[in-house]
């Protein structure tokens, strides 16, 4: 069978499958109830959406597997995974772009710290585990500046009190910035206002 070699390569993993510098998946073989027949000519296979990523179903001794496209390119043109809490990363932000270019392994850190720079990380109330708004949040920050206990809160808002000094101190929701009046002097340090 003739194809680029220098623009598809077959999957390591499954080696009936080629992947394309461009995010391309072709099938080589076909398989029917009568066995396995090799084609002349590669057929693209068409990928689905699974949670955001293209992934494209691929079978091997009978047995059908998801792989998602991104990882088989970087499988096949970069190597494995180099460590397992290495990511593959879309420089883009756009995890429908599968191209080689766009691809690399990096680590979970900095794999989020590329989703915060082009605005795909979800936190807050993108997220989609969150328990309290901006606008809890802004309120139990007020709240616990007025003394009121955290314990308290936590009950009010039906969250771990964990999670009301984690508002509060900005380790979470640290992107929600309350926009409350300025204090006069006198009342913020105790001194006579000039």
């Amino acid at each position: 069978m003739m194809y680029d070699s220098t623009n598809r390569k077959p999957y390591p993993k499954f080696p009936a499958y080629l992947v394309g510098k461009d995010g391309t998946i072709w099938r080589t073989e076909f398989r029917n109830r009568n066995g396995t027949k090799k084609l002349d000519i590669p057929r693209q296979s068409k990928p689905r959406i699974r949670s955001t990523y293209p992934a494209v179903g691929l079978w091997k001794n009978g047995k059908q597997t998801s792989e998602s496209v991104h990882i088989m390119v970087l499988e096949t043109f970069v190597g494995p995974r180099p460590a397992p809490n290495f990511q593959a990363a879309h420089l883009d932000g756009n995890p429908l772009n599968p191209r080689l270019e766009n691809l690399q392994w990096t680590t979970k850190k900095v794999n989020n710290n590329h989703k915060r720079a082009h605005g795909t990380m979800p936190f807050g109330i993108k997220s989609g585990t969150a328990k309290l708004t901006d606008e809890d949040v802004i309120d139990i920050r007020a709240a616990r500046k007025d003394g009121v206990m955290t314990h308290v809160l936590a009950e009010r808002y039906g969250v771990a009190n964990t999670t009301i000094r984690r508002a509060v101190n900005g380790q979470r929701w640290g992107h929600v910035k309350a926009h409350t009046p300025a204090t006069p002097s006198a009342e913020h340090n105790g001194k006579d206002a000039l």
